[in-house]
This record gives structure tokens, sequence and C-alpha cells, in this order.
């Protein structure tokens, strides 16, 4: 593809948005009888609870996600730049929203953030004002439906900016701040995406508080999703990962970690089957990836284990089974014991496919 083709692409995408514009981002798909007396509008609510209930939808974010994820790296950087450039205060702003979302969703929020902050105008009569709070407010939406796809840093530093800007540390916070009577758009805004942010780092915190939180575990959680970008695997690994995360925090009984394990192993079998294609398209796509004995004996005659190694999987993949699936509880221990043990294997599997794919 030809960065004139890619550029076409993105373009046509982008102009959809506002000939077949998207009515919402959100649809509520689960649990509604929990949902049956709130509001569609209601704006009391912050950060929804359980982000899981909602799905994405808009269908130009999702294209152009799939596109993104056809391109070579040096088209990906192509790419990210050309989006970059939509949110610039002279384009259309659904468009511009698009773009964001589209951003945020293949998990380069930082760079958005960094064109955002430096080109946000704080005037009280321009359409440069409506650009920048608009922007805001597509960052506070999909903050409020799925807080789970913002990384820790990404909101460390979202809410320096914030913080800064509502406590009048910068000139932006000053000029706002200062004659908020001017700006009282400005104003509305900033002070709501400071509430959002700290509802998502008190969720956080509880989270970690309650869960038992590894940091280790935690910052090769994060490095083992970089690797699904570098070979351009399917967005729903790391969503699983996420998904898992939220059951071991939420959980009300045996029930649920049961269903933990169920997950993971589902995420091991997606993860095998995807190794498998990596290494041999051909031969990859005869194997059996809920068999751990054929997918030990694959990654071992294909140089990506040892036999010992190929002895963990294969425990792995009997442990999950035993303790989880093929019962009607489990135990929270053994759902935490699972997520550490199948994130730290599936790391070094993911750091082997480098060496495999370099020969």
């Amino acid at each position: 593809m030809t960065a004139t083709d890619l550029e076409f692409k993105i373009r046509k995408i982008l102009e959809n948005s506002s000939i077949e514009p998207a009515k919402t981002n959100y649809l509520l798909v689960r649990n509604k009888q929990n949902y049956v007396a709130r509001s569609d509008n209601n704006d009391e609510i912050i950060v929804e609870e359980d982000t899981s209930d909602f799905d994405f939808v808009n269908k130009q974010v999702i294209l152009l996600r799939d596109l993104y994820n056809q391109l070579s790296e040096q088209q990906k950087e192509e790419f990210k730049n050309l989006l970059l450039e939509y949110l610039l205060p002279n384009r259309k702003y659904l468009a511009s929203c698009t773009a964001l979302d589209t951003l945020i969703h293949l998990g380069l929020f930082l760079d958005a953030l960094s064109v955002i902050k430096q080109n946000y105008q704080a005037d009280y009569d321009s359409r440069a004002n409506y650009h920048s709070i608009l922007l805001l407010d597509e960052i506070m939406d999909i903050l409020k439906h799925e807080r789970q796809i913002f990384k820790p840093n990404e909101i460390s530093e979202l809410d320096s900016w914030v913080d800064d800007v509502v406590k009048r540390r910068n000139e932006l916070g000053q000029t706002i701040y200062d004659y908020s009577s001017l700006y009282e758009n400005h104003v509305k805004v900033f002070d709501l995406l400071f509430k959002t942010i700290n509802v998502i780092i008190t969720k956080n915190l509880t989270n970690e508080i309650m869960s038992g939180y590894n940091p280790e575990i935690n910052k090769d959680k994060l490095e083992l999703e970089e690797e699904f970008k570098r070979y351009s695997f399917p967005n729903d690994l790391s969503a699983t990962l996420n998904k898992v995360e939220q059951k071991l925090v939420n959980a009300a009984d045996d029930f649920d970690y049961k269903d933990c394990m169920d997950l993971i192993r589902s995420f091991t079998e997606r993860l095998y089957q995807m190794l498998a294609l990596e290494i041999d398209s051909k031969d990859g796509k005869n194997l059996d990836e809920k068999d751990a004995n054929r997918v030990a004996k694959f990654f071992i005659e294909h140089k990506l284990i040892s036999q010992e190694q190929g002895d963990i999987l294969i425990s792995l993949r009997h442990f999950l089974s035993n303790l989880g699936v093929h019962r009607l509880k489990s135990k929270i221990e053994d759902a935490r014991l699972s997520k550490n043990m199948t994130v730290e294997f599936s790391l070094y599997l993911m750091k082997r496919l480098i060496d495999v794919k370099s020969k």
C-alpha cells in the first residue's frame, strides 16, 4: 500500500464519520436490568461502575483500527501522523473526534494528548475554543465507559496536565480560572475532567488494595500487551487480560473465580493459536490449540521452547482445567495464581518469538 493509498483510505473513512455519524459510541448490551431506572443521558454518572456492560460500536473507528493492524511498522507510523493532523483546530469536529477515538483505542493516547495540549486555545468566542472543548469531552466519554484501555502512565500524564490547569499552575489555568466568567465552558470541562480522573484513580487504588496488587506482574502485563502490538496480534488478547483483572476485583463468590479461570484458559488457547501462525503460517493452521501436548510439541519442534518449558505449558493447562474449567467453583488463590503464571509465561513466549523470527 502506497502512502497515497493510505492517506486516501483514512480521509474517506474520516469523511464518512460526518456523512454517516454514529448515534452513540457505546451500547449497553449486558446486565440491562441494573440500568432500568437510569436515563441514557444521566450526567450524574462520572464513571461507569462496570465497563464490561458496554460495547464500543463506532464503525469508523473500528474500521480504522482494523486497517492499522494490517500495516507494516513504517506504515503504522504514517497512519499515526495522519490521524494526529486531524486533531488540529482547522479540521471538522466529527473527523477530529473519530481520529482521537482511533488513536486512543490503538494505545496512542499520549501522542494525541501532546497534540491537544500544544494546540489548546482558551478563547471565549472562537471555533478553536469549541474544538478544544469537544476533544476533551470525547476523552471524558471514553474514560467514562472504557477506563480500562488507558495505561497507568497515560492516566498519570492526563492527571498532571489537568491538575496544573485547575490549580492555576500553568498559563492556561491562570487564563481560564482568573477570568472564569469569560471562560465558563472551559472551567466546566476541566472541572469535570478533574473529577473523572480522580474517580478513576481512586477506583484503581481500590482495585490494587483489594486484589493483592503486584507491581511486577502489572509491569509485565503492560509489556506483554506491547509485544502483542508488535506482531499485530488481535486486540481481544489484551481485552481478555483486562477482563480477568476486572472479574478478580469484582468477584462476588467462587463461581466468579471459576469464570476467571475459564477466561484465562481461553486466553492461552488464543495466544497459542496466534504464536503458531506467526511461527509457521502453513502448519500452524492445523494445530489444535486446545491440545496442550500437541502445542508443546509444535513449539519445541520450532525451537520456541525447550522440553522442560513444554512441560510447564502442559502443567499450566492441566492446572487451569482441573482447578477451574472442570469445577463448578474455584478459589481466589487459584484464580490469582493462574493469572500471574499466565502473564509471566506468555511474556516469556513472546520474547522467545523475537529470537525465533530473527533466525
